[in-house]
């Protein structure tokens, strides 16, 4: 009987080598494009979006990560007002946060990412 070597078994052994890549990747590009809060509350603050035809202006109250996600407190303010509380992944810059934002004002009955709290 011919007795079999045991090899160490990684923790990715058993996640097909396709999905360790694609988390991987996605690990190390959530990496290069994080957003330093302060960063990103200074690049919406005052920014302006025009959405279906509407002017807005944002008014940011705080960016802050708590627990792997980017919360932000924010206004729109144009002929009425708006405020939410945004929820994104942590780290998430303008481009997430605008994509968010025209999401909600394009469709209100969705609010995915984002709560009325006012």
């Amino acid at each position: 009987m011919a007795t079999r070597r045991s090899e160490p078994i990684s923790p990715d052994a058993t996640v097909p080598a396709a999905a360790r890549f694609s988390w991987r990747k996605h690990v190390n590009r959530a990496r290069t494009h994080f957003v330093a809060p302060r960063r990103l509350f200074a690049a919406l603050d005052g920014r302006e979006l025009l959405v279906s035809g509407r002017r807005w202006r944002v008014e940011v109250f705080s960016v802050r990560d708590l627990a792997g996600l980017r919360w932000i407190q924010l206004a729109l303010k144009g002929k009425s007002r708006q405020t939410f509380a945004l929820k994104l992944d942590a780290g998430a810059g303008v481009r997430r946060v605008v994509e968010a934002v025209t999401t909600q004002l394009s469709n209100p009955a969705q609010l995915g990412d984002m709560s009325n709290v006012a």
